[in-house]
């Protein structure tokens, strides 16, 4: 962190790369501070010719009943996510509990596919379908308290299936009950010790494959229920989910047990809308293609795009996926290496200089985070869920069997990659006001129908029938790993407050920026840059702790965050008084 600087009279200049919600965050916080006394410019660039938290969105239904369909999904639950309720409280965003049930299933079988005169592969009907999708485990009820479902073998049991059927359940509902409690008590056990905050205790220290075998979690559980549910929640690979810091998946356990699941009821459309209201300087379609050191003094950094308009700005907050802003960062020591030779080490760095050591360290930091691809596909094509329509659940998780040889088959029946994944296939109709409501869409699937159902599958490894597709759009997302966890603690340090108990929340720790935060005007933020798995909660913490404790100490800036903990409690504090008053 560099030391603050004097206070000036001088308009400071921001730039805001990218406009997720983390960029988001950081733009409408500084507009927020923005007045005569404290001039802050705030800059918004995005690359896509709109905001970027709902750039993938799409609208379906009619002009009365519209349905705006976020992309890629967009839940949270109370527990995990206390600055992104928050903020969502303060911006007055309407929110609807989602209840998630569950359903695992293998795609085993392919058959042949019928043609036409032309060639074109026609949609399977129920009796002649390219694959056979076969549940092997259905979950019913709330996210905590539920029950699994029988499982039929066959559609006319005999009496010998019946008994294989029902002791098949009898041993999975046993394992996975029995596992998951035996994982959820270690995971609180360690939440109330607070070992999860303390970076020297091994199981900060111990990857998610690594903590099966110690702990002997039965292999069952492990790798075909609990890797497939995490590897749909962080979007990634089976092998990087193993290679996952362990504490990160157990600590989102322990916080979110016993809570809600929640979306915003009419998109994050409102969300962006929102917190794009009050910036003056928005620029789409603009994207950053070179950053250098600005010759003027009063400004450090000049920023160029793509139509060779430049930018002199004072701040770079990149609210990009880490390897965007490594690319803009290396480009930046290409033109510094090619601007000024090396200073002598007596010769003191001015105020506005940038120096490169510096700028290779945030490069050595990025290079430590890695990146899963994800292919999102909204459809009503109802192939993917399993063949079995009683079985269709919320949220459909399916594994392709080691049996498929995906290399012999026709490539418009099966995608080729990725297979080492699961497919997340949603029913928003289940969790979501959509035009078709909740029991017309249960009634849709005992009727065996399929009009009206929306999905959202992400990683299909099954086709989706190309007439039925509604948009697809890809994206990559940070996985986290024992190293890049490590480098966190290069843009963050998270310790107990002195006043508060070791087992507190998120809330009560001391964060502080690290070194390469703030560094020569140049910022982080995002999913990635904040301890745990890279979810929303991430993008909303590390910005408003990037201005509030970054920027606002760099240049003596008076920076008031109006959904910050302490302000809910004295607003309700203040509510309630009121109330009482007029009782009286």
């Amino acid at each position: 962190m560099p030391s603050p600087a004097a206070a000036s009279e001088k308009q400071l200049n921001v730039a805001v790369i990218g406009s997720g919600l983390a960029g988001l965050t950081a733009a409408y916080l500084l507009e927020k501070n923005n007045h005569e006394h404290q001039q802050i410019h705030v800059h918004l660039f995005e690359k896509s010719s709109t905001l970027g938290m709902d750039a993938a969105s799409v609208s379906v239904g009619h002009e009365k009943k519209k349905f705006r369909i976020d992309v890629p999904m967009r839940s949270f639950m109370s527990g995990y996510y206390s600055h992104l309720f928050r903020l969502y409280k303060h911006l007055e965003i309407p929110a609807k509990e989602a209840k998630f049930d569950f359903g695992w299933y293998r795609i085993k079988k392919y058959h042949a596919f019928k043609q036409t005169l032309e060639g074109e592969t026609q949609a399977a009907t129920a009796t002649d379908r390219e694959t056979k999708n076969e549940s092997y485990l259905v979950y019913s009820g709330a996210r905590t308290v539920g029950h699994f479902d029988l499982i039929s073998s066959s559609r006319s049991p005999s009496l010998a299936t019946l008994l294989l059927d029902l002791l098949k359940y009898m041993w999975r509902s046993f394992v996975v009950a029995y596992s998951y409690l035996w994982l959820m008590c270690i995971a609180l056990w360690m939440q109330y010790r607070g070992h999860f905050k303390n970076p020297e205790h091994p199981i900060c220290n111990m990857t998610l494959g690594q903590f099966f075998i110690k702990y002997r979690i039965h292999p069952y559980f492990s790798h075909q229920v609990f890797v497939p549910l995490f590897a749909a929640v962080c979007t990634s690979t089976y092998s990087s989910m193993l290679n996952y810091p362990a504490s990160e998946i157990l600590e989102y356990m322990a916080m979110g047990l016993n809570q809600a699941s929640y979306v915003c009821a009419g998109g994050v459309q409102q969300v962006v809308r929102a917190m794009s209201a009050p910036l003056k300087h928005v620029h789409l379609a603009t994207e950053i293609t070179s950053i250098q050191a600005n010759p003027d003094p009063n400004h450090r950094f000049l920023l160029i795009d793509q139509h060779h308009n430049t930018y002199p700005i004072d701040h770079i907050i990149f609210a990009t996926q880490g390897n965007q802003s490594l690319r803009l960062l290396e480009g930046l020591v290409d033109v510094l290496r090619q601007q000024q030779p090396p200073p002598p080490p007596q010769q003191q760095q001015t105020a506005t200089s940038v120096a490169i050591e510096p700028v290779l360290e945030q490069i050595n930091m990025l290079k430590t985070f890695v990146y899963n691809t994800a292919l999102v596909i909204n459809h009503t094509d109802t192939r993917v869920l399993p063949s079995n329509p009683s079985h269709w659940k919320a949220l459909n998780l399916a594994m392709v069997d080691k049996t498929v040889k995906t290399h012999t088959m026709d490539k418009r029946l099966i995608v080729p990659f990725p297979h080492e994944t699961t497919m997340a296939t949603h029913i928003l109709n289940y969790t979501h006001p959509t035009p078709l409501s909740l029991p017309a869409a249960r009634q849709a699937q005992e009727d065996k129908e399929s009009e009206g159902l929306l999905m959202q599958t992400t990683n299909p490894c099954v086709a989706v029938d190309p007439s039925k597709v509604l948009s697809i759009a890809w994206f990559e997302r940070a996985t986290v790993t024992l190293e890049s966890k490590k480098a966190l603690q290069k843009l963050f340090t998270f310790a107990p407050s002195p006043t508060k108990r070791e087992t507190s929340s998120e809330d009560d720790e001391d964060v502080q920026l690290a070194a390469c935060q703030g560094n020569q005007g140049l910022w982080f933020v995002g999913s990635y840059c904040w301890r745990g798995i890279p979810l929303l909660e991430g993008c909303v913490a590390s910005a408003e702790y990037v201005v509030k404790k970054g920027l606002a100490s760099c240049e003596q800036l008076n920076i008031h965050v109006p959904w910050s903990k302490d302000k809910q409690e004295a607003l309700e504090k203040h509510l309630i008084d009121s109330l009482h008053k007029k009782k009286d």
